[in-house]
């Protein structure tokens, strides 16, 4: 079944949501009466009403979780493809990435560090980026607001500042 995602087929799409699917099946079938919602900043209560914290099902909940899980697989898989860091074209990112994330339960139910993901794969796209460009800050100022948008929706992201403030991969120089 490996061998399947080798290649860049787009049938390869339908077996990762068919997997995704499977993969959450248990927790949607057996999930509590109620799936609080974690967002409690400050900036997060003005995105999500307390009244409203309660109006989604969680078979919703988890089913939009698992959209956003399967977004975020195919952006990751495009971001590796793009980059080639695998060398040839696969699917084997999406299908690491919806099993790695079916064992967690923050990515199984609406999260914040669910929604911060879609913020760390821009960031990783703009910082393989950084590479091919000759001027740095602009991508550097630009890390920095995502950095700071993602602490506004979960504030342990701030610590993804470090990887800004640094170059990165030359940890030895800290």
């Amino acid at each position: 079944m490996i061998n399947f995602f080798k290649a860049l087929n787009p049938l390869s799409i339908l077996w990762l949501a068919v997997l995704l699917f499977a993969l959450r099946a248990g927790y949607m079938f057996h999930a509590p009466g109620k799936i609080d919602f974690a967002f409690t900043g400050l900036f997060n209560r003005s995105l999500i009403p307390v009244t409203g914290q309660h109006a989604i099902s969680p078979v919703f909940n988890v089913l939009l979780a698992g959209l956003f899980v399967f977004i975020q697989a195919l952006l990751l898989n495009n971001l590796v493809n793009h980059f080639n860091l695998l060398g040839k074209p696969t699917f084997l990112p999406a299908l690491m990435y919806i099993t790695v994330s079916g064992l967690f339960t923050p990515f199984l139910v609406l999260s914040p560090p669910l929604v911060c993901n879609f913020l760390v794969i821009w960031m990783l796209h703009k910082l393989f980026a950084f590479y091919k460009s000759k001027d740095a800050k602009s991508p550097a100022y630009d890390l920095g607001m995502i950095v700071a948008i993602g602490s506004f929706i979960y504030l342990p992201f701030i610590y993804f500042f470090l990887v800004i403030w640094d170059r990165p991969g030359n940890f030895p120089a800290i």
